[in-house]
């Protein structure tokens, strides 16, 4: 417990705690339950799991003085977010009663659900919709006799108002909504009020409010022409756009009353900018590569068009590097942007010693939301000694990288839900010596799957070939390399594949996976279990015949930056590979 809390206090913004305070929240957990809902098994189970959620929720007293009006406050409060959950689920004739018991924080919630309401007629008003837009609301049909159920009829609701504004050119449209419920019958009636707004087409942007970004840059984010076809849509892309940017702290976006005249809808956007600089700084531990520190400095309007200039300094036992990148939008399209890198680094590991100056230019297009493609061109040149060989040599490689990365994940130091998937081909031409071309590809798929709402399954698979040249003449840094943090915990790092003179080789076919079972215990602390798994062999494909497996456990605290990550692991095969039987690693963000 001491070790996180310092770990937070040393992390910027992660802001500190007190070893009391930590333990209080730690030991706090109040005894209540819930009984009733039997008729309704699926229900019941849902209701349950709403209802620990809650109570795992609950902050511990900050003193022992107020405790018993505390308990009593969050008694009501839980009532009171039962009956609102019951209502959602259409039991509006439900009725909870608290039963206290012995102690402040012990006691029974009884449910007297009643009779599920069920949907009855759908009622239209207002304008009188086209043959099209009548259609798009007659989907809301399919919830007739059934159970009214809040959630999914707002989300279908959403989806009626999303489907006629995309085929429709109407300023004003909407579908309001209203329910009344028929206590004798126990049905509910949906009232809809359609309003089918004047026919309008887009205007003219004007955008006030901004102090050192460009107004050619903010006229770039405008996905649209004069004289379109209007579509609420279409402006709230506008406001996504400017937020997505990461320039601004606000935006307001001001609409006319009605069209103009000749239907414009011109669009005034005012927006306060945030703060274009800041530093940020990591802290990791890892017992195989010892202590490390990452220091960072970025400037996200550097020229006035959102070009983001970031400068990087890592330190560890087994890197060094200085790292600089600028990164401009809008490159030839609206949806390309290009990056230029700098970086000189030195590599200390046991497979080889490496000092390199590296350069490169890289073109990403966002194909949708989801989905980039990615080409580049990098230069480095480096001179390696190769403790596997005892070689040392003089490399200058001209290299292009060719990615594509699929990404649907809702949080990037702590996903809950999506895939990650990322393929790879790298072209590389040594300019130095006689060593011949090669190709390394690769790719990466990551799965997370929530179960309940406390528990995530996350899955990762990694695969990587190296054709066209044997082992040794691949440089050693850009071979596979397994076992470590990032790879196969428990083992130590580069310690799984081919050796020689007792110092790693590298391999040039890989194949690793993973599985971890997140589970959180409350709003600050959480616990994973793992198991890793990979194989590195001297040919071009994997060699499934000697697979190193490794597993462990782990701690989380949640933080507002992303989860604190302490995991313990150990092999689960092969223990004579890794020389320390247990490995910890400590760092920001899932290691994941």
């Amino acid at each position: 417990m001491t070790v996180l809390c310092l770990l937070a206090i040393g992390l910027p913004a992660l802001g500190g705690c007190s070893n009391n305070e930590a333990w209080r929240n730690f030991m706090f957990e109040p005894d209540y339950t819930l009984s009733g809902m039997q008729n309704d098994p699926a229900a019941a189970q849902n209701l349950q799991e709403f209802f620990e959620d809650d109570v795992a929720a609950i902050p511990a007293p900050e003193n022992d003085k107020i405790e018993k009006e505390y308990a009593v406050s969050q008694q009501n409060e839980l009532k009171a977010r039962l009956l609102e959950k019951l209502h959602a689920e259409g039991y509006f004739d439900a009725q909870v009663k608290y039963i206290a018991g012995k102690e402040p924080w012990q006691g029974d919630f009884s449910v007297s659900p009643g009779t599920r309401y069920r949907l009855g007629k759908i009622t239209l008003r207002g304008a009188k919709p086209d043959a099209e837009q009548k259609k798009i609301i007659a989907t809301l049909d399919k919830f007739k006799n059934q159970p009214v159920v809040a959630e999914e009829i707002l989300l279908a609701l959403a989806e009626v108002s999303k489907q006629l504004d995309e085929k429709s050119c109407r300023f004003g449209l909407s579908v309001e909504h209203a329910v009344y419920l028929d206590r004798g019958a126990k049905t509910a009636e949906l009232e809809l009020t359609f309003s089918a707004g004047r026919k309008a087409k887009m205007g003219k942007v004007t955008f006030k409010g901004q102090k050192t970004v460009k107004d050619s840059y903010l006229e770039k984010l405008v996905n649209w022409q004069e004289g379109d076809c209007y579509q609420n849509r279409t402006v709230e892309d506008l406001r996504g756009a400017l937020f997505q940017s990461g320039l601004f702290s606000s935006v307001t976006l001001d609409l006319p009353r009605q069209p103009a005249r000749d239907g414009r809808v011109d669009v005034n956007v005012t927006v306060a900018e945030r703060a274009h600089r800041s530093i940020n700084a990591g802290v990791t531990y890892y017992s195989d590569e010892g202590p490390g520190l990452s220091l960072g400095w970025r400037h996200r309007n550097l020229l006035g068009g959102a070009e983001l200039l970031e400068a990087t300094l890592k330190l560890s036992a087994i890197q060094q590097s200085l790292q600089g990148r600028l990164t401009s939008p809008f490159f030839l399209r609206r949806d390309q942007k290009i990056s230029a890198t700098a970086e000189i680094a030195n590599e200390e590991t046991d497979a080889y010693d490496r000092r390199a100056i590296e350069t490169g230019v890289a073109v990403t297009r966002q194909i949708n939301k989801r989905l980039s493609l990615g080409t580049g061109i990098n230069l480095s040149f480096s001179r390696t000694d190769d403790n596997a060989t005892l070689q040392t040599e003089n490399f200058g490689l001209i290299s292009f990288p060719q990615t594509m990365t699929y990404d649907s994940r809702n949080n990037l130091l702590d996903p809950k839900r999506g895939w990650f998937i990322e393929a790879n081909a790298e072209p590389f031409i040594n300019t130095l010596g006689s060593a011949s071309p090669f190709v390394r590809v690769g790719g990466t798929v990551r799965r997370y799957q929530p179960v309940g709402d406390d528990t995530v399954i996350a899955a990762r698979a990694k695969v990587g070939s190296i054709q066209g040249a044997s082992l040794t003449d691949v440089p050693a840094a850009e071979r596979f390399y397994a076992g470590g943090s990032g790879s196969v915990r428990g083992f130590g790092y580069q310690d799984i594949g081919p050796e020689r003179n007792g110092d790693p080789t590298g391999g040039r076919g890989l194949a690793e996976g993973s599985v971890e079972v997140r589970h959180r215990i409350n709003e600050d602390y959480g616990v994973v279990a793992f198991v890793d798994a990979g194989s590195l062999s001297e040919d071009s494909a994997p060699d499934f015949s000697d697979v190193a497996v490794g597993g462990g456990v782990g701690l989380r605290y949640y933080t507002a930056v992303g989860p604190v990550r302490f995991d313990i692991a150990a092999p689960l095969n092969d223990n004579d590979v890794t020389a320390d039987p247990v490995q910890f690693y400590i760092s920001l963000g899932q290691s994941f």
